[in-house]
């Protein structure tokens, strides 16, 4: 098992959204093609907001990872959200989230970011099993959004 990472050019986004579309139905999200391949297309014309990751196992496209940027005080500057991570439902539990949050955390560690967020549905606990033991913590906030300003 050879697994590779490559970074997403405008090429990909169309590739990228149809995996949206599965990862969106598992989390229960509403999917809205145009309006993700938008949003996918800023994201991958500006880099210093974040990065869109592809995961290949050998030459097959299995997955992809999108990070972004933010900052804060308390956490010492710049941050990482991994915002989505999705791997086809074949390839999981065979060690590929493992590699592609260590990757993630590589490229954080070269760019001198000490925290990295992520979220995680409470229906997932084979999800949360992971990130727990690669020693990501529930911190004692609750995540709040406001939508549409």
């Amino acid at each position: 098992m050879k697994i590779n990472f490559k970074a997403a050019g405008k090429a990909d986004a169309e590739l990228i959204v149809e995996m949206m579309r599965t990862f969106y139905y598992h989390e229960q999200l509403e999917f809205n093609y145009e309006n993700n391949l938008k949003i996918v297309h800023q994201l991958l014309l500006n880099h210093e907001i974040g990065n869109i990751f592809l995961i290949f196992y050998d030459e097959k496209l299995i997955g992809y990872v999108v990070f972004t940027y933010g900052f804060s005080i308390e956490y010492e500057g710049i941050l990482t959200l991994i915002d989505e991570i999705y791997i086809q439902e074949e390839f999981r539990n065979k060690g590929i989230g493992t590699m592609t949050l260590n990757y993630v955390e590589e490229i954080c560690k070269a760019k001198g970011i000490k925290t990295i967020h992520l979220q995680v549905k409470n229906f997932n606990p084979q999800a949360k099993k992971l990130y727990n033991s690669l020693g990501y913590k529930d911190i004692d906030r609750v995540f709040m959004k406001k939508i549409a300003l």
